[in-house]
């Protein structure tokens, strides 16, 4: 694969994606908005014109710092691989979502897709199954945000005084 818009993108870990100053923004964004993602998230995404035009939809670390994996999603209605994933590296251990979930009465939502993740502030499988891989990451996962949100709460209760 020739080097492209995901490549230098997948090379610059660490960094969220950038579409300012792209010259197709406006379908990214268009694309975006019919999705219903937020604008403060569009700069998360990312275009690519290789294999057709496809967004470019990251992955993330809990942090929200380290990118671990990224899909591509095809806008255009007649291309027929409507995903690709990068190759040499599982899905088993992935999920999208990971730096935004939200604990809801302590339990995360899991959904097979990004866009149901993201309006839920869930996590995503990335298909239709959840690999052995995802069910133990799933009880650290569970684990960390139990113990951000108590963080959080002992951080503002020392606050009121």
């Amino acid at each position: 694969m020739k080097e492209g818009i995901i490549n230098k993108s997948i090379s610059n870990t660490g960094k969220k994606f950038s579409i300012k100053n792209h010259p197709i923004q406006s379908i990214l964004i268009r694309w975006l908005q019919e999705q219903r993602i937020k604008e403060e998230d569009h700069g998360k995404f990312n275009l690519t014109v290789e294999n057709g035009l496809r967004v470019v939809i990251p992955c993330y670390d809990v942090t929200g710092k380290i990118l671990i994996y990224w899909l591509g999603r095809a806008i255009a209605r007649k291309i027929e691989l409507r995903y690709m994933y990068p190759t040499g590296i599982s899905r088993a251990a992935v999920f999208y979502g990971l730096e935004r979930v939200k604990l809801t009465d302590g339990l995360i939502f899991v959904t097979e897709g990004w866009k149901d993740a993201y309006r839920m502030d869930g996590i995503a499988l990335l298909g239709s199954y959840i690999s052995q891989e995802q069910i133990k990451a799933l009880r650290f996962i569970k684990q960390y945000y139990k113990a951000r949100d108590i963080a959080e709460d002992m951080k503002q209760d020392s606050y009121c005084g």
